[in-house]
């Protein structure tokens, strides 16, 4: 199997350092992100700071303490205590940073994730793109100009394949003293010179001899805090002097990250980088025998391109530093271009500049033509790089570049050589029409950090222009040292060859998961679903952003597996691995609970697969299982599409607007008591809980009977009483039919008994069966649905007509007696993520149906001059809705703003609202009511809104709330508690200063003081959950 071929069936087979590098480098990709270690806001107002201060001109020396206390509680929250480290950090960094800062505004959003300081504001590195425009590649030639295409022939000896030994990442370090470490060195330094001898030693016995020799970079070693410029491009003229003595061959190089000083910096266009590549050329004359043209354009760029003797082959060297990427490109005459992809690289501050950077436009320009001229000449084309263009550290818009570059060129360019990571990788050049090309990532030589020094012979077959595969050597260091201590000789031993190490698809991740780290330790071999995700993420993409997008592996597979008629009983394995991860991952630890989950949602699962394809990624995001793909919310707007709604009325056709008058006991205002998310317990026992509840567990009967008793105690009574929905408990894996319906039946009849009132009801997600399932033109749901409009009618005197729409779809209307008006109670189940059914809500004619109800009866409202009030279940702005559902309530409530006149939802068992709203105005305030049950740590809660009916306006509502912890000691010492009033909204939030945190506080039903403490984190997902009913949004939030 040769490469394309084996890195496509790895792809398909499933379906689916930190900034400065302190023993923790560019090398550990993955694992040094530090996940949580500085609130993204505080990045930003750091970053913003320090950036300001350079633009003003500000002395280095005036922002160093503030930079190094950052970069010391950035080291610290890594577990590194390192205090010497951040002071010539800031030293050797600081010109660079006051050099772009003083030139281009930055994004500190951005600057926080690029450098691995902050992981949530993942909307930052999409403005990577603006670092390069699109660019204008020629057009492809017509086949006929196609230069003997697999034919051209052999080498100068007669053979058909060529064969390329890649060397990268060596890391030299000439200080290493054995000491406690080992002969041969150590999993946490970088390499001493008897490695490298040993090495050299290898590579010269290989018989026969590789044909072409490649080193992809990176030179000195990772203390960065001591370099100098001596040491920086001495360890690249020790290098090549060493090689070039003990091996005596031609070696094509790219340049690293590391051989620039300061190591990562590099702008072409400064006189300090102009003589780090004047020299570094110099050097590499000792392995190369350069052109003249050849010499200039490495002098200049430290890039080249050379004809590989004998072949037809074009080597490209690519300087990857503006963006840290890599190329090789092979063709008819093959050659080989070596890129210097610095400026593809985070870390080059210089990057920041590449938008109004010539010297970057002129080396994409080279790199674009150098690959034309090879096309045009038959050639094809070998591109060797030190950065690969999907690694995270690398902007966006060089993958970007380097994608369109590959898909124009796809015919020839032969091969990509790449290092960086210290791991052995691949990346598909791909995107959703086709994979143009592999990316190549070898293992580095040195084996820090964790890794077996490793070096790869690739055969390529000449007549057909293919990499056919290659051979991966490695050195066991563990047992290296072992033979040094009894003086003997270790040897690279043969780790494996692609065309026989992934045969066994079964093992194929947990395989390629040991290989990465060059077989260093055996726990690598034991790769988790977490694991096998990050490693399909990186494997199918090349530009950064898109690693972030990341879909989990086992989501696509059961999808793919389903949809092929595959029995629930063989997919049901990996669905319950999925699932305990998925509940692991909350900090919930029930490996009894998923088997029945499985069970009892596979069938509604099984349905969706076989009748739509679903999208994998927005499978993730909705479910919670993955918060870094942004841009698959935005693929929820498919389930919905663009509804027109009729125009407004001319202003003459509004019907007694602010004159309706009053109820017929003469007063003005209404009350309506709000009551949601009851989930009542009937199992529920005291035992060590509180006899009023916990606040762990559902509702317990002595808390419902409290609560009907302070109702019906009520002086002056609600006008009217609404009930938001969600009845039966949360133990959804024991959950049956008859349960879920007796739920209901039980707390219908037990309100009805106890407050003898009218009960205006919305249906919960809880209330069907299997729970949060719902697909009204099946006949489990049809029959569900007819059942609660049965218990409903306790409630509610509901018209035949009302009644009817009930059994068909949970949902009515109904004007409020003595008033003009309309409530409109809405089924919200379509638009909630949890329900696998309404994935099919683009084919879906219920869903359609109930919309259309929807807008008809608020429209008929209109034209009759009532005001509206909506009761839903679930609110359209809560995250684990569609998109789709709070497009379409905000489209409502704009066109229909005069008429709706409140919106009351519960579902999240918390007090908030949310703003129907747009860049142009406010339209609507969608109230979101706290739960009766404590679950999770709640206090019991109800509200009562106060409505003037002369301007048809809510004026605002009186919190009540259960003091739990108080209720439970008062039940100990056989006294009753009561409800206390919470809070009333025309008072509670005169304090500006203090609103956000008496907001929180009062959004758990002030169940815990601790919730008074709002920090920024705290603060920004309060504001974006509040100004967005479109769940997308939610997860592009500005920071505070």
């Amino acid at each position: 199997m040769h490469v394309l071929g084996f890195s496509i069936a790895f792809s398909l087979c499933f379906g689916c350092g930190l900034f400065f590098p302190l023993r923790k480098t560019d090398a550990d990709r993955g694992k040094s992100h530090l996940k949580d270690a500085i609130s993204c806001a505080t990045c930003e107002v750091l970053v913003s700071y320090i950036q300001s201060e350079l633009a003003n001109n500000a002395t280095l020396d005036s922002v160093k303490p503030i930079a190094v206390q950052f970069c010391d509680y950035a080291l610290t929250k890594e577990g590194i205590n390192a205090p010497y480290v951040c002071p010539g950090i800031i030293d050797l960094y600081g010109p660079a940073v006051q050099y772009v800062a003083t030139r281009v505004v930055l994004n500190p959003a951005e600057l926080c994730v690029d450098f691995k300081l902050c992981t949530s504001n993942q909307t930052a590195r999409a403005t990577r793109t603006r670092h390069l425009a699109p660019r204008e590649l020629p057009a492809a030639p017509l086949p006929h100009a196609t230069h003997n295409e697999g034919t051209r022939g052999h080498k100068a000896d007669g053979r058909s394949t060529l064969t390329i030994l890649q060397l990268t990442d060596i890391h030299i370090d000439p200080d290493y003293s054995e000491g406690s470490a080992g002969h041969y060195g150590d999993y946490n330094c970088d390499l001493p010179t008897t490695t490298l001898e040993l090495l050299a030693d290898t590579i010269k016995a290989l018989d026969p001899q590789p044909d072409v020799i490649v080193y992809t970079g990176d030179n000195p070693p990772h203390d960065i805090w001591n370099e100098t410029y001596n040491s920086q491009l001495g360890a690249t003229q020790f290098l090549v002097d060493y090689l070039a003595q003990k091996l005596n061959r031609t070696i094509y190089p790219a340049m690293g990250n590391h051989e620039s000083f300061p190591e990562s910096q590099y702008y072409g266009q400064l006189p300090l980088y102009k003589e780090v590549t004047q020299q570094l050329a110099q050097y590499w004359q000792k392995w190369v025998n350069f052109t003249d043209i050849s010499m200039e354009t490495a002098k200049r760029s430290a890039c080249y391109s050379v004809v590989i003797p004998n072949t037809n082959l074009k080597l490209v060297s690519f300087n990857a530093n503006y963006g840290y990427v890599l190329i090789w490109c092979p063709s008819p005459t093959m050659g080989m271009v070596s890129f210097n992809a610095n400026y593809g690289y985070v870390v080059n501050f210089y990057s920041y500049l590449n938008d109004v950077n010539v010297d970057y436009s002129l080396l994409l320009d080279w790199l674009e033509l150098e690959v034309d001229i090879a096309e045009k000449a038959g050639q094809k084309v070998l591109i060797i790089a030190h950065v690969p263009p999907g690694d995270t550290s690398t902007q966006s818009s060089y993958g970007e570049f380097y994608l369109n570059l590959t898909k124009r060129y796809t015919s020839t360019i032969v091969g990509h050589l790449t290092g960086h990571t210290h791991n052995d990788e691949f990346e598909l050049a791909q995107d959703e029409y086709g994979v143009y090309g592999v990316v190549m990532v070898a293992p580095s030589v040195t084996p820090y950090t964790n890794n077996n020094p490793a070096f790869r012979i690739y055969t390529m077959d000449l007549i057909k222009d293919t990499l056919l595969g290659y051979d991966q050597y490695f050195l066991n260091l563990t047992k290296a040292n072992e033979m040094a201590a009894l003086k003997q000789v270790p040897s690279f031993e043969l780790s494996y060859t692609t065309a026989l190490e992934f045969e066994k698809y079964e093992d194929l991740i947990s395989t390629y998961n040991y290989n990465k780290h060059s077989k260093s330790n055996e726990a690598y071999k034991n790769c988790d679903i977490t694991c096998q995700r990050n490693i399909l993420c990186a494997v199918q993409n090349i530009i950064s952003s898109k690693i972030l997008e990341c879909e989990a592996v086992l989501v696509s597979y059961i999808q793919s597996e389903l949809a092929s008629n595959a029995t629930l009983d063989s997919v049901k394995p990996a669905a319950i691995q999925f699932c305990d991860y998925a509940l692991t991952k909350e900090g919930i630890y029930a490996p009894y609970v998923c088997p029945g989950i499985i069970d009892l949602y596979g069938p509604a699962v099984q349905y969706v697969a076989t009748q739509v394809v679903l999208n994998p990624a927005e499978l993730c995001v909705d479910f919670k299982l993955c918060t870094s793909n942004q841009t698959a919310h935005a693929t929820r707007t498919r389930h919905l599409a663009p509804r027109e709604l009729p125009a407004a009325p001319l202003p003459h056709a509004t019907h007694n607007e602010g004159t309706r008058g009053h109820k017929a006991d003469g007063g003005s205002t209404l009350t309506i008591l709000q009551l949601t998310d009851i989930h009542i317990d009937p199992d529920y026992s005291e035992g060590s809980a509180g006899h009023y509840g916990d606040y762990n567990c559902d509702l317990p009967i002595t808390t419902l009977e409290l609560l009907a008793d302070t109702i019906k105690a009520l002086d002056p009574q609600p006008d009217v009483i609404v009930y938001t929905g969600d009845n039966p408990p949360h133990d959804i894996w024991n959950e049956t039919y008859n349960s879920q319906l007796g739920a209901t039946q039980f707390l219908v009849d037990y309100l009805a008994q106890k407050l003898n009132r009218t009960i205006y009801p919305a249906m919960g997600n809880h209330e069907s069966f299997p729970q949060s399932q719902y697909y009204g033109q099946l006949p489990l749901y049809k029959e569900v649905t007819q059942q609660l409009a049965h218990y409903w009618q306790k409630w509610v005197n509901f018209t035949d007509i009302s009644m009817e729409t009930a059994k068909r779809s949970a949902c009515y209307s109904v004007v409020i007696p003595n008033t003009n008006l309309k409530l409109v109670s809405f089924n919200a189940n379509y638009g909630y993520v949890a329900n696998f059914y309404s994935y099919l809500n683009d084919v879906n004619v219920d869903y359609f149906l109930l919309l259309d109800w929807l807008e008809l009866e608020v429209d008929s409202a209109e034209k009759a001059g009532q005001k509206v009030l909506i009761i839903a279940h679930v609110p359209p702005g809560d995250t684990s809705t569609h998109s789709s559902y709070g497009e379409f309530y905000l489209n409502l409530t704009k066109r229909y703003g005069s008429t709706i006149v409140g919106h009351l939802t519960g579902h999240t068992h918390n007090d908030e609202f949310q703003l129907a709203q747009d860049k142009y105005g406010v339209y609507g305030v969608v109230m979101v009511a706290p739960s009766v049950t404590p679950y999770i740590n709640n206090n019991p809660a109800f509200r009562i809104y106060t409505m003037d009916l002369i301007k048809d306006t809510l004026l605002g509502y009186d919190q009540y709330f259960l003091n739990l912890t108080k209720a439970n000691e008062m039940a100990a010492l056989k006294q009753v508690p009561s409800f206390e009033l919470s809070y009333t909204t025309a008072l509670e939030f005169e304090k500006y200063e203090d609103l956000i945190s008496t907001y929180n506080y009062n959004k758990h039903s002030k169940s815990n003081e601790a919730y008074k403490n709002c920090d920024i984190t705290c603060q920004r997902n309060i504001l974006c959950a509040v100004q967005n009913i479109i769940s997308s949004k939610l997860l592009e939030c500005e920071a505070v």
